[in-house]
């Protein structure tokens, strides 16, 4: 395939066949837009039990706009996340961040500037924790504001000195307390709760993720 000079196929099951999987399969694997595109579906498995609930997919671009410094960056190599989910009976086992620190070196090693992903559900509050920046650093500043809400309208802390007290050293997604967010007694967690908004267009935020690479 001519789009293999962008990243070859070994390299990119050599993210996850690392320990956190033991059987890796490119289910789509297509050059796209006169060789300057490669798009990759993977399914994987460990313990031959399927971790994914829908397979990977990955659109690695020869040169495409960058985040960093946005409106105003240039171009170059980009590996763009377009769907991952791992079943939530994984998700204790930190593989997204197992797999996320082995595409680094991967990618690294075959000059990618960055990665870029469009987060959703859990992913809004996940992918910050791995050090990936918001395209829009505002959209972080209203995803803090409407955990002040869910505090008050999923847990009823109306009383302000108590919801500030719960918001007291929150400055950022990493710092939002877990139990909090991912209650145990039924109610939605903060991640579900914010992504309904966000479709149901009662919150502007972009959801635009990056990591440099280089």
């Amino acid at each position: 395939m001519l789009c293999n000079s962008i990243i070859s196929d070994n390299e990119i099951k050599s993210i996850y066949e690392d320990g956190s999987a033991d059987h890796v399969s490119l289910l789509k694997n297509e050059c796209r837009f006169d060789a300057t595109s490669k798009y990759v579906f993977i399914e994987v498995k460990k313990d031959n039990v399927y971790i994914l609930d829908k397979p990977i997919i990955w659109d690695y671009l020869k040169e495409s706009r960058l985040y960093k410094n946005a409106p105003t960056s240039g171009y170059g190599k980009v590996a763009k996340y377009e769907q991952i989910e791992i079943k939530s009976k994984f998700r204790d086992d930190k593989i997204a961040k197992k797999f996320d620190e082995k595409a680094v070196e991967v990618y690294r090693r075959n000059a990618f500037q960055e990665i870029q992903l469009s987060a959703i559900r859990d992913g809004i509050l996940v992918w910050p924790k791995l050090f990936y920046k918001f395209l829009n650093p505002n959209d972080e500043k209203k995803i803090l504001m409407e955990f002040e809400k869910y505090l008050l309208v999923i847990h009823n802390y109306t009383d302000d000195n108590e919801r500030n007290g719960k918001m007291a050293g929150v400055t950022s997604i990493e710092k939002l307390p877990k139990r909090l967010i991912m209650p145990t007694d039924g109610k939605v967690f903060f991640a579900d709760w914010l992504s309904d908004k966000i479709k149901e267009n009662k919150v502007s935020i972009l959801s635009k993720l990056y990591k440099e690479v280089l």
